[in-house]
Formats: C-alpha cells, structure tokens, sequence
C-alpha cells in the first residue's frame, strides 16, 4: 500500500498502532541502537542516544554551538598544557551515587587502554599526557596535555560512566585480550551508568525504554523516552500518522513532508544544520585521483536545482566542511557552480577527451557507492544522469550501510555519498583532511580521511589551527585550509541539509539544534 492510501486509511483509524511500552515520549528512528557507552559509540544515532545517558563536563548540544556547564561547575585554563576541571556538587549517576573525579579519570584514562579498543582511543592519546585527581580535592580533576590545544573546553562534551559498574565489564575485556581470548560479547543487560537526564530501563528488541533520571541536573519534561527502530521508512512514516510515535527527527523524504505538513495531526519544524552532505573521492584510485577530473565533476553536478526540486528549496549549498554561519566559515573559496561546457574542457585537459564526440561512448566509466537509503540512491542516481551528460558514466551501486562504511574506510570505491554530522569545532577539518587520519589496517581502519587525502601544507596549518592560542589566528589558518580543500576537492561539498523534526501536535517544546542532537527530548512533552 502507498503513503497517500494508508493515510486516508488512517483517518478511519485503520493504520493506528499500540502506544508502545512507553506514556511518554516515542521517538521512531531507521537504524538499530548498539551501543551506549560513550567511549564505544560508533554510529550517529549511537551518540545521540548516548548524550542522554552520559552527561559530560560540559555540554555543545545548543543553538549557538558554545560550550556551557554540565557536570562541570568550572573549567580554568592554568597554562596551555594544564586544565583544572571542578566538578558540579550536586551530579549525581542515575543510580544515586555522586559523581566524583574519580569516575572522571577513570573515563578517560579506560577510553586510552589499548585492551578496551575505543574508536576514541587514538585521539585522546593524541591530546592527553595523564589525568590527575589530588587527593585533598575530591571534585577536582586536571588535565595535563601533551600539546596546546585550542579545542579542549569542546573536547570535554564526552560522556562520563560511572567507574564502579564499568571497571568490571572493563577488566574482563582486558583480561581476555591479554590472555589470546576473544573479549566477552556485549551484554546489553549490563549497560553504562551514566548522570544524563535518562536511564536505561529496557531493551527489547529494536527498543530502548529511558526512563527520567529523577538526580540529573537538568530532569526532563517527561518521565520516559522510548526510541522504536522501524527500519521501513513507509512503516515508519505510518506509525507517526497512525499516533504510535511522537517525532522523527530528519530522514524524511521531501514528498512526504508535504504530505505531513498538510495533515493537522502533525506539525514540522525546520531549523538550520551544520552536517553537510558530500560526495567523497578516492584519492588513491584512478581516475578520482586526478584533481582535473574532480573538478570537472563538481562542474558537471547541478546542485541548485537538486535543492530546489529535491530538497524543495529547505538545505544550503556548501562550499565545504564548514556552513556559513560557523565563525571560522571562510567563504573566499573557488567556487564550483554548475558549468557542463567547462567541466568537458576539464576532462579534456585531463586526458579524458570524448571518443565519439555526441555519441553515446563515455569518456569514463565510475563505480559510485552509496547506503541502500531509497532517498539516498535517488540522489545519486540524478547526479549519475547529470554527470552522463559530460561523458561519465556512472553505476550507482547501494549497499547495506556495515558494507558501504566498511568498504569506503578500507578504500574500496572511487566514489560515494555520505554526510557529515556534528560539525561544531573547526578542528574536525583535521580529522577529516590531516594526512594522519587515513584509516589503515594497522589503525584497525579508524579515521575520518577516507579520501585518502595528502596535503604537507594543509597537515602544517591544521596542526596550528589546534594550537593557536588566539582566534584571529585559528580563523587565518582555517581560511588557509578552506581555500587549499575548495580546490583540490577531496570531497565535494553538496549541501548542508536543513534539520527537520515531524511531531505529533500534542508535542511540544522539542527542538533541535544544529547539531541535529536529541536534547531536545528532555525539553519536551506530550499534552
């Protein structure tokens, strides 16, 4: 049956469902939840949910995307290597207990442990010389870094667990590693403790059940948030219609954003995001590594009428990793508007000139690789006809979202679609483009420089970009950097999606910053 059927079946209450487990809140979400703890979060969604769980010293989950006060009541800069944190009196975990410099150590220093296998763990070990708690100040952590590090206070929003419940799972992974042993399963039964504004009540299947953290610092509206995983989007759609969720936050194809926003149950917000949406280019592959032919084909892609007929006008097209309202957006860059004539010179140049001039033979041929998302091979399937039009040939190929991020990390396409979500600290332009973040086997293919892109120049500036102690210089460096990327074109930056939240009319206060978090859940109720 179609959206549009099923709608008018839903008037007649035919397509309604259960509530659920939950009075409270229901948030239906595509992908299955894994895992909560902070320091093993590897998905978007798995961090989204995690932030409600685990509070963090200090929190950039808001409008303006400045640091403010968590767990922390103050953080002070003693010199560039030494940070001294102290810890709100008041937190407390969701199980009663206080939370003390102690679990804060304890954090980071397990995130750093060889044994455990964070995906966090090279990073920190990167910034991090040692965490240190004297012992006449319980609520007193401080940091000693290895370098100047203007992003530290954003490096703080990480979720804190509580020591005494993680440190035996923690033990018996490092014991079995140590020993030759393949680590115990996750047991989802054993879940983090963490000081967010929920809990972790239940986990049935493609279910989690939070329930109000009544010691949180900042309690929530509602007393439980349950986040259904309904991997169908039409499913998925429906049980909105139908009353058996309350919000989808993005993900929701345009057409049938116009069907919500016709239907009085239902009410849409739009908001502004800093994720962006690109096309990623295989350096080390031929014939993506050839800058003339990357150029041609950011040439070669109409990305104004993609918005406006696609994204019906509610996204922003990018000029790269940063959107223009960051403050250290620099918009004195190349441009790449949509120019087929020139991008057909480009290919010329690059040794790629049309073997049968009109005809129907290309000048090459592309694999493009995409996750099975319908939306999201639409997407690239109308790119692949605009780029037919200057002679490449392109083959679209979806895959299950494990095997497309396990191919693309391992090098495993020439080219292919992704988003970039979280975009708050300019320092992600290092990891996204810093030579030493290509993932590699030894670095068990973590690393966010899946272009495999190599830049001495770039390496040198983003390096002093986290280190300068003053923004006029961070923001010179980053304009450097900005202009450097708009040219060589690792990615292709496309368009930075508005954020979009479908509700249920009886829910309100719920918003989303541009971060596309879930804060909002905690700021929301139901009437």
């Amino acid at each position: 049956m179609g959206l549009l059927g099923c709608t008018l079946t839903v008037v007649g209450g035919g397509c309604r469902g259960p509530r659920g487990l939950s009075d409270g809140l229901i948030l239906l979400n595509e992908t299955p939840i894994q895992r909560l703890d902070p320091r093993f979060t590897t998905s978007t969604w798995d961090v989204k949910v995690s932030h409600l769980v685990c509070a963090s010293l200090v929190s950039v989950d808001n409008s303006d995307g400045h640091p403010r006060m968590d767990l922390a009541s103050a953080v002070r800069k003693i010199d560039p290597l030494t940070y001294v944190v102290t810890l709100n009196s008041a937190a407390r975990f969701s199980d009663g207990q206080p939370v003390r410099a102690r679990d804060v150590k304890y954090t980071f220093d397990s995130v750093r442990n060889p044994t455990l296998g964070s995906p966090y763990r090279r990073t920190w070990d990167e910034v991090l010389s040692s965490v240190e708690t004297p012992t006449d100040a319980p609520d007193t952590i401080i940091f000693h870094l290895k370098a100047p590090r203007a992003p530290f206070m954003t490096d703080l929003d990480f979720g804190i667990v509580e020591q005494s419940t993680a440190e035996p799972v923690d033990r018996a992974v490092s014991a079995a590693v140590a020993s030759g042993r393949s680590p115990p399963p996750f047991d989802s039964s054993r879940e983090v403790i963490g000081a967010g504004p929920y809990k972790i009540a239940a986990r049935p299947v493609d279910t989690i059940v939070l329930q109000e953290n009544a010691l949180a610092l900042r309690r929530p509206r509602e007393s439980s948030v349950t986040i259904r995983t309904i991997r169908d989007d039409n499913a998925r759609f429906l049980a909105l219609l139908g009353g058996s969720g309350d919000i989808i936050q993005n993900g929701i194809m345009p057409l049938v954003l116009q069907t919500f926003e016709q239907d009085p149950r239902l009410s849409i917000a739009y908001g502004r995001s800093d994720s962006l949406t690109y096309i990623g280019l295989n350096l080390d592959a031929s014939p993506t590594s050839n800058a003339l032919v990357r150029q041609a084909i950011a040439l070669g892609i109409d990305r104004e009428r993609i918005v406006a007929a696609k994204l019906r006008g509610h996204a922003v097209l990018a000029t790269g990793l940063l959107e223009p309202k960051h403050p250290f957006y620099s918009g004195d860059v190349t441009r790449w508007p949509f120019d087929p004539a020139r991008a057909k010179r480009l290919l010329d140049q690059a040794g790629f000139p049309d073997p049968d001039g009109d005809g129907p033979l290309p000048r090459m041929q592309l694999s493009w690789k995409t996750s099975a998302n319908r939306f999201r091979v639409a997407l690239a399937q109308i790119m692949a006809r605009q780029l037919a039009a200057i002679g490449i040939e392109v083959d679209v190929r979806p895959f299950d979202f494990a095997t497309f991020m396990d191919d693309i990390k391992k090098g495993n396409a020439q080219i292919f679609t992704l988003q970039a979500n979280e975009i708050v600290e300019a320092d992600m332009l290092r990891a996204f483009f810093h030579s030493s973040r290509i993932p590699t086997a030894a670095g068990k293919w973590a690393g966010l420089n899946r272009f495999r892109y190599k830049n001495a120049d770039v390496d040198r500036w983003l390096n002093t970009g986290a280190t300068a102690a003053d923004d006029d210089t961070r923001r010179d460096v980053y304009a450097h950097v900005q202009k450097q990327l708009a040219d060589d074109l690792p990615l292709i930056p496309l368009w930075h999606e508005d954020n979009v939240a479908a509700m249920r009319r009886e829910v309100v206060g719920y918003q989303s910053g541009p971060n596309g978090g879930l804060g909002g859940l905690a700021s929301a109720t139901r009437h």
